[in-house]
Protein backbone atom coordinates (compact mmCIF):
# COMPACT_ATOMS: atom_id res chain seq x y z
CA UNK A 1 0.00 0.00 0.00
CA UNK A 2 1.39 3.32 -0.92
CA UNK A 3 0.83 6.06 1.36
CA UNK A 4 -1.12 4.09 4.22
CA UNK A 5 -0.15 2.31 7.34
CA UNK A 6 -0.95 -0.69 8.23
CA UNK A 7 -2.96 -1.75 12.13
CA UNK A 8 -1.52 -4.23 13.94
CA UNK A 9 -2.72 -6.56 16.78
CA UNK A 10 -1.39 -4.47 19.21
CA UNK A 11 -2.88 -1.43 17.86
CA UNK A 12 -6.02 -2.47 18.05
CA UNK A 13 -6.13 -3.95 21.34
CA UNK A 14 -4.65 -0.81 22.53
CA UNK A 15 -7.48 1.15 20.66
CA UNK A 16 -10.34 -1.55 22.93
CA UNK A 17 -8.24 -1.20 25.75
CA UNK A 18 -9.29 2.40 25.89
CA UNK A 19 -5.49 3.67 24.99
CA UNK A 20 -5.54 7.39 24.85
CA UNK A 21 -2.26 7.36 22.50
CA UNK A 22 -4.50 5.02 20.42
CA UNK A 23 -7.43 7.60 19.98
CA UNK A 24 -4.85 10.46 19.42
CA UNK A 25 -3.36 8.69 16.48
CA UNK A 26 -6.36 7.38 14.94
CA UNK A 27 -7.55 11.24 15.35
CA UNK A 28 -4.65 12.50 13.95
CA UNK A 29 -4.73 10.25 11.19
CA UNK A 30 -7.78 10.48 10.05
CA UNK A 31 -7.57 14.83 10.34
CA UNK A 32 -4.38 14.26 7.68
CA UNK A 33 -6.34 11.85 5.63
CA UNK A 34 -3.81 9.11 5.84
CA UNK A 35 -4.76 5.64 4.94
CA UNK A 36 -5.20 3.07 7.41
CA UNK A 37 -5.33 -0.87 6.67
CA UNK A 38 -6.46 -3.33 9.24
CA UNK A 39 -5.39 -7.02 8.10
CA UNK A 40 -8.31 -9.45 9.21
CA UNK A 41 -5.90 -11.52 10.73
CA UNK A 42 -4.91 -8.83 13.38
CA UNK A 43 -9.19 -8.41 14.11
CA UNK A 44 -9.08 -12.08 14.45
CA UNK A 45 -6.35 -12.31 16.76
CA UNK A 46 -7.94 -9.31 18.87
CA UNK A 47 -10.88 -11.19 19.02
CA UNK A 48 -9.41 -14.50 20.17
CA UNK A 49 -7.67 -12.62 22.91
CA UNK A 50 -10.42 -10.75 23.44
CA UNK A 51 -13.99 -12.05 23.01
CA UNK A 52 -16.16 -8.97 23.52
CA UNK A 53 -14.86 -6.46 22.07
CA UNK A 54 -16.98 -6.55 18.98
CA UNK A 55 -18.67 -2.94 19.50
CA UNK A 56 -15.29 -1.19 20.03
CA UNK A 57 -14.12 -2.59 16.58
CA UNK A 58 -16.78 -1.59 14.54
CA UNK A 59 -16.93 1.58 15.90
CA UNK A 60 -12.86 1.45 14.81
CA UNK A 61 -14.18 0.41 11.39
CA UNK A 62 -16.83 3.61 11.00
CA UNK A 63 -14.44 5.52 12.51
CA UNK A 64 -11.57 4.70 9.68
CA UNK A 65 -14.31 5.52 7.17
Amino acid sequence: MIGGKVVDPSALAAHVGGSFAMAAWLAVAKELNIVLYVPALAMAEVRAVYPDVDAALSRLLAHLR
